[in-house]
């Protein structure tokens, strides 16, 4: 996972957004760290194709496709092709930290 809060470098960017890039070897499902986080995430998916889970509703995605997962919402990812998917993703986990108002906590089932 490569894991970057300023790629590019513009001064309303670095202190309100993380950006990610996450690989999913196939077959594999990947949770996140906690279950549950005041903050939100949009995903687009660069390439590859698969589904999450994202409270409880399933989300099939496929190369290009965008989705969001909102604040507090439990979400996994599961890659059904043969090749990686690879995932890009931004959260507001640093403006929620700035304003104390980011919390986190696990699912109770550990995955839905």
């Amino acid at each position: 996972m490569l894991k970057r809060s300023n790629i590019v470098a513009a001064e309303e960017d670095l202190q309100t957004f993380y950006r990610e890039l996450d690989g999913l070897d196939s077959a594999l499902i990947r949770m996140l760290e906690c279950g549950f986080r005041t903050s939100s995430v949009a995903f687009h998916v660069i390439e590859g194709s698969g589904y999450s889970i994202v409270d409880g509703q399933r989300l099939d995605w496929e190369d290009k496709d965008v989705f969001c997962v909102p604040g507090w919402a439990f979400h996994e990812h599961v890659n059904t092709g043969k090749e990686p998917a690879i995932l890009f993703s931004h959260t507001d986990v640093p403006v929620m930290r700035s304003l104390d108002l980011y919390r986190e906590e696990a699912h109770p089932a550990g995955r839905q």
